[in-house]
């Protein structure tokens, strides 16, 4: 509806979005990586899953002009909301990155208020949201599955989860990046790391990703 005008026209939902992403990026490069601090209350974090909840539901119908900019932007806090020692938050992270890589269906009240503009095919807006956002959350992630910190390494191993799931055989371009990191984690020393990892191996192949690449 706003087009490549969403962040100057409705900027208070723009905030909504991006701040407390920002913050809690902010607190956590703050903060000791060992021992790692515990998790802020849970009434601190709410900000953080409604920020991400809502980046999910926004991204996917994000401009294309925007997609660069303003997504790409805003994936490194996103990544940062991967470790966090709270479940929903990861959960919330996990699910927002899955979501920017899926293209939305076209919107029914769109269709009414005006006619119809031809529209590129989805595997078209799939691989374009593949080659502009993937190799960014993948240079963000791939990291962290081999970091020093078993939640980072959790948080991360569910985020390549998620996008498995996603996107499955369209990750395939990406097996030498994501294959050995995938196969180290499935001999981790922390029992949910190693639990996360097997399951998205196994869901990849499943898929056809390994195959096909």
């Amino acid at each position: 509806m706003f087009g490549e005008a969403l962040v100057t026209r409705l900027p208070a939902l723009w905030q909504l979005i991006q701040q407390p992403l920002i913050a809690y990026s902010s607190l956590v490069a703050a903060a000791p990586a060992d021992p790692p601090p515990p998790p802020p209350p849970p009434e601190q974090l709410q900000p953080v899953v409604h920020a991400l909840q809502l980046l999910r539901v926004v991204g996917p119908h994000a401009h294309a002009s925007l997609r660069a900019p303003a997504l790409c932007a805003l994936l490194p806090h996103v990544a940062a909301a991967t470790g966090c020692g709270n479940g929903a938050v990861r959960q919330a992270a996990a699910a927002c990155l899955a979501a920017l890589v899926t293209p939305p269906p076209p919107s029914p009240l769109a269709a009414d208020a005006a006619p119809p503009e031809p529209s590129p095919p989805a595997d078209s807006s799939a691989r374009s949201l593949m080659e502009e956002l993937v190799p960014t959350m993948l240079r963000l992630l791939v990291p962290r599955l081999a970091s020093p910190a078993a939640l980072a390494r959790l948080g991360a191993a569910e985020a390549v989860a998620a996008l498995v799931a996603a996107c499955g055989a369209r990750l395939a371009r990406f097996v030498v990046l994501l294959v050995v990191p995938l196969l180290r984690c499935m001999s981790d020393a922390d029992a949910g790391v190693r639990a996360v990892a097997s399951r998205c191996a196994g869901n990849w192949v499943v898929c056809g990703g390994v195959g096909d690449g």
